[in-house]
């Protein structure tokens, strides 16, 4: 049940509007931190850098679940804190909550394209797999190598 601001202390409304506007943009900046891992993602894997993609998404892990502790804490404040009254402008909660909205968007958009890449690649891989393993000069080779091993005739032990 939310509770109007006119029956709230004045100076609890202040730390409540202080500390959403502070969540936000650690938020933000984390929104910001995503975004730039992601675009590091894009480069390496177009230039077919796996293991430094793999360092990437450990750090993409936790940035992501930074965003979510964080957005943990925003919640129950957002439903205490009712925005007319504070010292606090709402034009100011407004605009950073429209950019952190913005930001989601990009992330997600960014995902979306080093997923697509990621998926292109493996497929990739997967026909050169196939290629290979169909390819005579291979299949040969690999006959040949296990054609003859089988026990050994002649054994040197005068070592």
């Amino acid at each position: 049940m939310m509770v109007q601001i006119a029956n709230k202390p004045k100076i609890q409304d202040t730390a409540a509007a202080r500390r959403l506007m502070e969540l936000f943009g650690q938020q933000r900046d984390c929104f910001y931190s995503y975004i730039e891992v992601l675009e590091k993602q894009n480069a390496l894997i177009s230039l077919g850098k796996d293991e430094d993609v793999l360092v990437l998404v450990d750090h993409e892990e936790s940035i992501v679940n930074a965003i979510f502790s964080i957005q943990k804490a925003i919640d129950p404040l957002e439903s205490y804190y009712y925005i007319e009254g504070t010292e606090v402008s709402a034009d100011d909660l407004l605009i950073l909550k429209a950019e952190l909205e913005s930001l989601n968007i990009k992330a997600r958009a960014l995902s979306e394209r080093n997923r697509e890449l990621l998926s292109r690649n493996m497929a990739n891989m997967r026909t050169e797999i196939q290629v290979l393993r169909t390819n005579p000069i291979f299949i040969n080779a690999r006959r040949f190598q296990y054609h003859n091993a089988g026990a050994a005739s002649i054994i040197d032990i005068t070592g």
